[in-house]
């Protein structure tokens, strides 16, 4: 159902995030550049989803050791006609549109908070690849995690064959992400992978300070007008909460993932892929 109300939904987390609410699709489309090494970090995201693609839905011959029960099996495994997919923070599309261009398998569930972006992202995504492709859920996910009464909505995305956010995460605390790590494993298949696409920083506190300082200058380089480089600005220096790569990695690993890989890294943004490890013969 396009445009669901999943729940009524507390805004108090974003309220503050004037730079969100107030830029219309284009502008914040424009503006979202002063991340580091946003075209890049995208590349990088289609590359890894179309592998996984390819993957996913290529018939194949399997016989050994199942891993996971310790038994022999043989066989084959049929393609996959569709591959379900959640974005956590769907914003106004475009991380969304790049992989639904690149993979035709793939089905698209976003969630996202945030009226304007709702609207932004349905208007980019259904209007040019259907509502047979696209589904738009209005809720915040955070919320998802933290209220029981929300489960029963969060579990209708259970099976899903890709999970992945882009740079949305750093607006919690560590706690709240690694609740999100163990949960998206939760909803995967198995076989199924999660990409987190986000700010992040080193361990070494001296490499903290390079990174954001260089991060910094990036974003008062690239921002379009004073007004939209002083919200960010702002909005960088009192918003934003970034975790470690180092725990990253360990909450994948916690949370049960397999084959974890640092991908992407450019000053504070990174991408981690994570398997939900198949049984042999699934994928």
């Amino acid at each position: 159902m396009v445009g669901k109300q999943i729940k009524t939904f507390d805004l108090s987390r974003f309220q503050q995030m004037a730079c969100y609410n107030k830029l219309t699709k284009s502008a914040y489309d424009e503006n979202i550049r002063v991340v580091p090494a946003y075209e890049m970090l995208h590349k990088c995201l289609v590359d890894e989803m179309t592998a996984y693609a390819k993957k996913a839905t290529t018939r194949y011959e399997f016989k050994g050791i199942d891993p996971k029960t310790g038994r022999y099996c043989e066989g084959s495994r049929g393609a996959a006609s569709t591959l379900g997919t959640v974005e956590l923070g769907v914003g106004t599309g475009h991380s969304s549109d790049l992989l639904l261009d690149a993979i035709p398998q793939m089905k698209l569930t976003g969630i996202e908070v945030l009226d304007n972006m709702v609207e932004a992202s349905k208007e980019r995504l259904i209007e040019k690849h259907g509502e047979k492709r696209v589904s738009i859920l209005q809720g915040d996910y955070f919320a998802m995690l933290e209220r029981s009464a929300l489960r029963r909505e969060w579990k209708t995305l259970c099976g899903s064959s890709i999970v992945f956010s882009v740079i949305s995460v750093h607006h919690v605390a560590d706690e709240m992400k690694r609740w999100l790590i163990r949960d998206a494993y939760n909803i995967l298949q198995n076989g199924g992978i999660f990409v987190l696409a986000d700010l992040m920083l080193p361990s070494d506190p001296k490499k903290q300070k390079e990174v954001m300082e260089a991060a910094e200058a990036n974003l008062i380089k690239n921002a379009t007008t004073p007004e939209i480089r002083d919200e960010w600005l702002r909005h960088w220096r009192e918003l934003n909460i970034l975790g470690t790569v180092e725990n990253h990695l360990k909450w994948f690993v916690e949370a049960g993932f397999s084959n974890v890989r640092h991908v992407f890294s450019e000053l504070t943004t990174n991408m981690i892929v994570g398997v939900k490890e198949p049984c042999l013969g699934e994928y």
